[in-house]
């Protein structure tokens, strides 16, 4: 099962650029099925740590040079997205439809 695989009907939900647009308050459909789907919320907040750690020692000023600020940014940045793309799993916004896993599954 990959990280873009509709919980309904097993086929590609989404490409991968727009499971990182997606959020745990936001429900998008499957473009195999039709049927709603969202992405878990507790591991869609730790996907987000290392992002939000660089934020903090920013703000706290535990890192004061500029280059060291932004070498972190961007890999805190590379790092949240391949935890969203690997390890937030994309979860049930509806109930799931026969009919429509049917015709998906064509």
């Amino acid at each position: 099962m990959s990280a873009t695989t509709c919980p309904h009907c097993g086929q590609s939900a989404m490409p991968a650029w727009k499971k990182l647009a997606l959020g745990w308050a936001r429900e998008v459909p499957c473009r195999a099925c039709g049927l709603l789907v969202t992405v878990s919320p507790l591991p869609a907040v730790a996907a987000m740590l290392p992002s939000m750690a660089v934020v903090m020692a920013v703000t706290l000023r535990w890192v004061r040079d500029p280059a060291l600020m932004i070498m972190l940014g961007v890999v805190a940045f590379l790092t949240t997205c391949v935890l969203h793309l690997w390890a937030v799993p994309l979860v049930i916004a509806q109930l799931t439809d026969p009919r429509a896993v049917a015709k998906a599954r064509g």
